[in-house]
């Protein structure tokens, strides 16, 4: 993560255009070698993640504004602020807007 002079986080292009991420805390797991990181991911009106597979699962918070998604070959749903849905690992996240 970039820290600016002010000893801030700064957000971070996220691979793809008009998304930044932003890692807001990293905590070890006990006993562990793995960590549980919780970022920040800013996509612009109308942005759109590639297909893509998550490694591990996580959590995902609707902040503001309607994302649509869809793992594998299920139909894409709707979420909208305030609501949360799950990274499934190892399966093709074929929708993310």
């Amino acid at each position: 993560m970039a820290e600016g002079s002010d000893g801030q986080a700064k957000a971070q292009q996220a691979g793809f255009a008009g998304v930044t991420r932003r890692t807001l805390e990293r905590l070890a797991l006990p006993g562990d070698d793995r960590e549980l990181v919780v970022a920040e991911v800013a996509y612009t009106p109308g942005g759109v993640a590639p297909l893509h597979r998550h490694p591990v699962g996580g959590v995902i918070f609707i902040v503001e504004g309607v994302a649509e998604s869809a793992y594998g070959d299920e139909a894409p749903r709707q979420y909208r602020a305030g609501e949360t849905l799950q990274d499934r690992p190892d399966v093709p996240h074929t929708l993310f807007r």
